[in-house]
């Protein structure tokens, strides 16, 4: 059932695990937007940032749809990132060092097996930066010992051995550690201590952000209501977002939001106040925290969210990106009881479709860059299309409605 057009949304989106702020996804949404295919005619037109507050800030797109058909969305920044460069950690050797213990503890809680088991491209995503490290390190002792061995020969020196064996194998390790940042190795790294860090309770920042996100939420949709609401996250990003759904939900349960900073409570507010209210992730990977400390914190969002029929969840997924779970359902994930073909609805989008194949096999050897194609411009229009989604005047489930 095609639903009437819309003319007014608003978006709320969460990034992933990235020290890049609102400056740089509103170059990215302003710069992909019109590079990017359509079926039908979308002309948009993206305004200026505004700051709303020190970590929230938006900005306006008009869309001209055809027809005499035009779309006003208001795009927030829900930030996190000064949360992220706070707890970046920039030492090579401090990161290698902090991580061991955190992968040592995944390991023993069984995190890889279930990981494996519910997806192997994220399995081999998890495991590779230390299968990298440990190749680098017996790389670094092998060119030492190589090194060594050629020079004795030649000079008879064993001064000169050890000082030409060390120097090929520093030449090594800086270089693997500088390809080690380039293929996302250490990006994973910082990634996977975060959220074991948060989890057990040692980052409270992010908690007290997620509060922020919600209550700010509630607040603009009482002021300004519109006809439709997405809360979109993309990677790590889509952990907030769902742990965001769910305050939000729990919020309008209790909470009756008033137009200054008070709040009434009113046991009976309906969560149907949020007019068309949308939970969109992109390349999740809730999974991940099945065998982290208090999992069972998500387990209670996702129960929360099943529980309520005021909101849609609509998780897109590549079988490209290995930094996602694939057609994952997290409710299973997590051991939520939930009937088949209930939220969320899996969709996968299919990059290859996307591109000519020369433009394509440019980029796929890139993973870090195939995992924000969900926001970004495609060659060939497909069902996927992140700009009709967030700017059309179509509703999510109907945009999306070529997908499988």
């Amino acid at each position: 059932m095609i639903r009437p057009p819309i003319s007014r949304r608003r978006v709320y989106y969460i990034s992933g695990f990235d020290p890049r702020g609102a400056r740089f996804y509103h170059q990215l949404y302003a710069r992909e937007a019109p590079l990017h295919a359509r079926p039908r005619p979308l002309a948009l037109r993206v305004g200026a940032r505004v700051r709303l507050t020190p970590h929230f800030s938006t900005w306006d797109i008009h869309s001209e749809c055809g027809q005499g058909a035009s779309v006003r969305t208001d795009y927030q920044f829900l930030g996190w990132d000064d949360v992220v460069r706070r707890h970046w950690i920039k030492g090579r050797a401090r990161l290698i060092v902090r991580s061991l213990p955190i992968y040592a503890a995944y390991f023993l809680r069984g995190g890889f097996s279930r990981v494996r088991r519910l997806s192997r491209s994220a399995f081999l995503s998890g495991v590779f930066p230390m299968a990298y490290l440990l190749l680098l390190g017996g790389g670094l002792v092998a060119t030492f010992l190589g090194g060594r061995a050629c020079a004795e020969a030649a000079t008879g020196s064993l001064l000169v051995a050890n000082l030409f064996g060390g120097a090929l194998s520093w030449f090594l390790g800086r270089w693997g550690l500088v390809w080690a940042e380039r293929l996302g190795v250490l990006w994973l790294l910082r990634t996977y201590v975060f959220l074991h860090l948060w989890r057990a309770g040692k980052i409270p920042e992010v908690d007290r952000r997620v509060e922020d996100m919600a209550e700010h939420i509630l607040r603009t949709e009482s002021e300004h209501p519109v006809e439709e609401t997405l809360i979109v996250g993309h990677s790590v990003g889509t952990i907030l977002a769902v742990w965001v759904s769910a305050r939000v939900l729990e919020k309008l349960k209790n909470t009756k939001v008033n137009s200054g900073d008070e709040r009434e409570r009113e046991p009976a507010a309906s969560s149907a106040e949020i007019t068309g209210l949308q939970l969109l992730t992109l390349g999740q990977c809730l999974p991940l925290l099945v065998a982290m400390p208090n999992a069972e914190q998500m387990k209670e969002k996702l129960q929360n969210i099943h529980s309520k029929k005021h909101l849609h969840w609509t998780d897109v997924s590549a079988l490209a990106d290995p930094l996602c779970f694939f057609r994952t359902n997290p409710m299973h994930a997590f051991g939520v009881d939930c009937a088949e073909g209930l939220q969320p609805r899996l969709r996968a989008v299919r990059f290859f479709k996307m591109f000519l194949f020369q433009n394509y096999r440019r980029i796929r050897w890139n993973k870090v860059r195939l995992h924000f194609q969900y926001i970004m411009a495609a060659e060939i229009p497909t069902g996927y299309d992140y700009f009709a989604s967030t700017a059309g005047n179509q509703c999510l489930e109907d945009s999306m409605s070529g997908m499988e």
